[in-house]
């Protein structure tokens, strides 16, 4: 599956890398605006949830922070594709291709180390069907969560973690 044409990614000639999930595609050229596109189009959302929920921080997802290269073996620290087109028991996959997003990292500890990552999961038919957004402000961890509704992207729920205890803050 080398090419998502009606989703706007092609990955054609594009190296990857196999992983037990699927398939691995940094992002080049040619998806980045696609790419880029989609990702910031979550800050908007951020804004709904920060409207359910008031402890969501104002951290955003910035674009100059944005990280193109892998820098070590984690797949925490970049931008890429999986392309996953079929389940672990062989049928096809409901989400296809999944756009990980991250930015630039500070050490952990640092005081300043405000992250937003997650992830962007597309159906078949092009559309954004499900996400997860990671944020991190002032050492509190928040998961923002959207799914399709009536064919339209919502937030569906928003859950902290405390002490590795997940705490449900907002339900649709």
């Amino acid at each position: 599956m080398e090419q998502f044409l009606e989703i706007g990614f092609t990955f054609k000639g594009i190296p990857y890398e196999d992983n037990p999930d699927g398939k691995l595609y940094l992002l080049y050229d040619g998806n980045r605006e696609k790419a880029e596109s989609d990702i910031l189009t979550l800050n908007k959302y951020m804004d709904i949830a920060q409207e359910r929920c008031s402890s969501i921080g104002p951290n955003r997802i910035e674009p100059s922070k944005f990280s193109y290269a892998r820098k070590t073996n984690e797949l925490n620290n970049f931008i890429f594709f999986k392309v996953k087109p079929y389940t672990p028991t062989g049928k096809p996959s409901k989400y296809p291709l999944v756009l990980y997003f991250n930015q630039e990292m500070l050490p952990m500890g640092d005081a300043n180390n405000d992250q937003v990552f997650g992830e962007i999961q597309y159906l078949k038919n092009s559309s954004i069907g499900a996400v997860k957004i990671i944020q991190w402000y002032k050492g509190s961890l928040k998961i923002i969560t959207l799914a399709q509704k009536n064919n339209e992207l919502v937030v569906s729920s928003i859950e902290a973690s405390e002490k590795g205890e997940r705490i449900r803050l907002y339900k649709q």
